[in-house]
């Protein structure tokens, strides 16, 4: 079977409907499909899709058909919980952006005795801005839906929303004995958190609170990384090594 093309859309539905420019110019120029070709529409924050036939070929106002709307393939199969703490600058929003192509299903900011913590005003802004930063890369990724992100919060708040979470738990610490590689290489693929501090680290309170709540500390090796830095790479950590087990299956 052919590979559709898949070109991200807003408020997808049953009917005749037009792509915006981006769109009609991804379509129509850099993949030369004309009409009558059918490719495929998605909407990540409804996260559905649909088979859909181009009607009018236009770079800059294509227009397309769709008959039925249906619920998106492309979401990821397993909880995949990332708590941040929070960072000055644009820190969280490379977290989110990565954290999104990378398949988590929950992104939690939080506080920490080494975070700067912003206002409530200015907190509300940052979670608008970081809710379309994760629109914006579930469509760039190709991915169907959006994870939730909520914050910023208290670290306790959001470790006690997990007492009954199953699976794996793990928080970065460049001390840590175990190493997540190892460790990801020795458990079964299923529901995972990670937990990641600021720059500085989670104080010996915070790693207390967080052993306590069934967090096993894990280092990525032996470089000390930038915080978010460490995110993406035990996100692709954790992607690959899920990915891997799961052609194996096959």
């Amino acid at each position: 079977m052919t590979k559709l093309v898949r070109v991200a859309v807003s408020e997808l539905q049953a009917g005749c409907s037009r792509l915006d420019r981006e769109a009609s110019h991804y379509l129509v120029d850099v993949h030369r499909i004309v009409a009558n070709v059918e490719f495929l529409v998605f909407d990540v924050e409804a996260a559905t899709e649909a088979i859909a036939t181009l009607l009018i070929a236009d770079s800059r106002q294509a227009s397309y058909r769709v008959e039925c709307v249906q619920a998106s393939t492309r979401i990821p199969d397993f909880r995949l919980i990332v708590i941040q703490a929070f960072g000055k600058g644009a820190k969280i929003d490379q977290v989110v952006r990565a954290a999104t192509a990378l398949n988590a299903s929950e992104i939690w900011v939080v506080s920490t005795s080494r975070s700067a913590i912003p206002s409530g005003k200015e907190t509300l802004g940052r979670c608008e801005r970081w809710r379309r930063i994760a629109v914006d890369a579930a469509r760039q990724s190709e991915r169907g839906n959006v994870p939730s992100i909520g914050g910023v919060l208290g670290l306790r708040e959001v470790l006690s929303s997990l007492t009954s979470f199953a699976g794996h738990c793990w928080v970065l610490s460049p001390r840590a004995v175990n190493n997540l590689g190892e460790k990801l290489a020795s458990v079964s693929v299923g529901d995972t958190a990670i937990l990641v501090g600021p720059e500085g680290g989670f104080d010996d309170a915070e790693m207390t609170l967080a052993s306590e709540a069934g967090f096993t500390a894990v280092r990525l090796g032996s470089r000390v990384l930038r915080t978010e830095i460490a995110t993406v790479a035990a996100l692709g950590a954790i992607a690959a090594f899920w990915d891997m087990r799961a052609a194996k299956s096959d």
